[in-house]
């Protein structure tokens, strides 16, 4: 490992050689042979086991600069207290309005129906409830059973918290 940051930092500086250009294609070859982490065509994080898909749908009318997006599962549509199974944080989404914020999370060990949850908290907003006027929520229309196999979940469209 330190010897592959030798080679990364020796070769950034001083006049190239035909040594220096062997060591550079080593470098590259080793940096396109490691794993990409976003699936690929052929074979989607969706398909396996234990996979949580679906599509948050931003309000056309979304204003403000995204802090976090929270991801929860809930046995009830009208959540008290902490959620039964956090899914996922994620800070600083990247989100524009009227358009679709895509989720691929794996492994998502939970079992039992829930209904899912997302919280889009903005800046001023909230932390662990949305705030009324700045945060977005949305819900699942129906419980989804979780029992280990591939969940694509339908759309989820996103609205200003009340």
């Amino acid at each position: 490992m330190i010897s592959f940051f030798y080679l990364l930092f020796a070769c950034g500086e001083g006049e190239k050689t035909s040594e220096d250009t062997s060591t550079t294609e080593e470098t590259e070859e080793v940096t396109t042979e490691e794993p990409s982490e976003e699936p690929s065509e052929e074979s989607s994080v969706c398909e396996e086991d234990y996979s949580f898909c679906g599509s948050f749908m931003m309000p056309s009318d979304l204003t403000g600069t995204s802090r976090s997006m929270a991801i929860a599962l809930y046995d009830s549509l009208v959540p008290a207290g902490p959620p039964s199974v956090t899914v996922t944080e994620i800070a600083v989404p990247e989100v524009v309005a009227g358009e679709a914020y895509d989720l691929e999370f794996s492994p998502l060990i939970a079992t039992g129906t829930y209904y899912i949850f997302v919280f889009l908290y903005m800046e001023g907003g909230g932390e662990w409830a949305p705030v009324s006027g700045i945060d977005y929520f949305g819900h699942s229309e129906e419980a989804i059973v979780f029992d280990g196999s591939p969940i694509v979940f339908p759309d989820i469209n996103l609205s200003l918290a009340e």
